[in-house]
C-alpha cells in the first residue's frame, strides 16, 4: 500500500527497491570445505515461490580456465524423491550452457541464460565438469542464506556422469549445499 508498482516498469522489487536484476546467495558467503572431482555435477535444489527468470549462475569453484556446462533441471510441481519402494522423479534438463569459465574469483560465471523459473515448480540449477576440478561446499545447519527473494532452498545433490545430463533424479540431501549466485530477473 503506497508503494511503487516494480511490474508497470517491467522489474521486480528487491529490498524495497524495483531492479531489473538481481543476485541472489545461496550457502555462506565461506564454504567450510573443498572437493574435488572430475565427471561430476553439483546442484542445488530450489522450490520456486515467484516467477523469475534466471540470466546467470555463478558456482563456487576452483578452476583452471576451461569450459564448465552450467545446467537447470525441471523437476515439476511435486517431485518424489527416491525412498524404500519408490522411484525418485527424473528431472528434465532445460538449460545446459557451456561457458568457458576462468579461475580469477571464487565464483565461476556462466554467460547469459534467460530461463524461466516458475512459480510453485521445483528446479534443481548447478554445475558439470569433466576434468578435475575442486568445488565448495557448505554443510553448515545454520538457516542462513537459504532462502531468496524468489524460492526457498531444499537441498543439494551431486550426480557423476561422463557427460553433461540430460536428466537427474529429484534429490535434496539437507545436510549440505553448494554456494552459489543466481542473477535473476522479472
Amino acid at each position: 500500500a503506497g508503494g511503487t508498482d516494480c511490474t508497470a516498469s517491467a522489474q521486480m522489487c528487491a529490498a524495497g527497491a524495483c531492479v531489473s536484476q538481481s543476485i541472489e546467495s545461496v550457502g555462506q558467503q565461506y564454504a567450510d570445505g573443498d572437493s574435488s572431482g572430475s565427471n561430476l555435477a553439483v546442484l542445488n535444489t530450489y522450490a520456486v515461490s515467484k516467477s523469475r527468470t534466471l540470466v546467470a549462475i555463478e558456482q563456487a569453484m576452483t578452476v583452471a580456465a576451461r569450459p564448465i556446462t552450467f545446467l537447470v533441471f525441471d523437476c515439476g510441481t511435486s517431485p518424489t524423491v527416491a525412498e524404500l519402494g519408490k522411484t525418485a522423479t527424473s528431472c528434465i534438463a532445460i538449460e545446459s550452457l557451456v561457458s568457458n569459465v576462468d579461475a580469477s574469483s571464487t565464483y565461476v560465471r556462466s554467460g547469459t541464460m534467460s530461463v524461466p523459473l516458475v512459480a510453485g515448480r521445483k528446479y534443481m540449477i548447478g554445475a558439470w565438469w569433466s576434468t578435475k576440478a575442486s568445488f565448495l561446499t557448505d554443510s553448515h545447519t545454520s538457516a542462513t542464506h537459504l532462502t531468496t527473494s524468489f524460492a526457498t532452498f531444499e537441498g543439494a545433490s551431486n550426480v557423476a556422469a561422463t557427460s553433461a545430463p540430460t536428466t537427474t533424479p529429484y534429490a535434496k540431501r539437507t545436510t549440505s549445499r553448494y554456494p552459489q549466485k543466481l542473477h535473476i530477473a522479472p
